[in-house]
């Protein structure tokens, strides 16, 4: 299927996830009305930990890995927010012939931003 296909979740569906944090992703359905939301997180056997995306109050998610948000998020603060105070101290040497190194710690919001 493609971007402008119909995905249609019951309400039910919508009801069951309504108090639990996180994102989720509109998965399988052979039909208008068999979507289904799943949420969007992992378990790793080989580190033995989780890795999820929780929402912000007013910006783009943050990853959350083996239990510690990869952004500082919060009052006045969401991983928008955050990235723009981390490379604010590079002043005039960003997008300068200035290479750096994304570790891939996150979802990396900062990487692309210094691209």
């Amino acid at each position: 299927f493609g971007w402008n296909s119909r995905r249609m979740v019951r309400w039910d569906s919508v009801e069951k996830v309504v108090d639990k944090p996180g994102c989720y992703l509109v998965q399988g359905g052979d039909g208008d009305w068999s979507w289904t939301l799943e949420k969007v997180s992992l378990f790793s056997d080989t580190t033995n930990r989780a890795a999820s995306l929780l929402p912000t109050d007013d910006g783009p998610p943050t990853a959350v890995l083996g239990g510690f948000s990869m952004h500082r998020f919060g009052k006045g603060v969401n991983p928008l927010e955050d990235t723009r105070r981390k490379l604010l101290p590079l002043g005039p040497l960003l997008h300068r012939n200035v290479r750096s190194l994304d570790v891939c710690t996150g979802l990396g919001y900062t990487a692309i931003a210094a691209a």
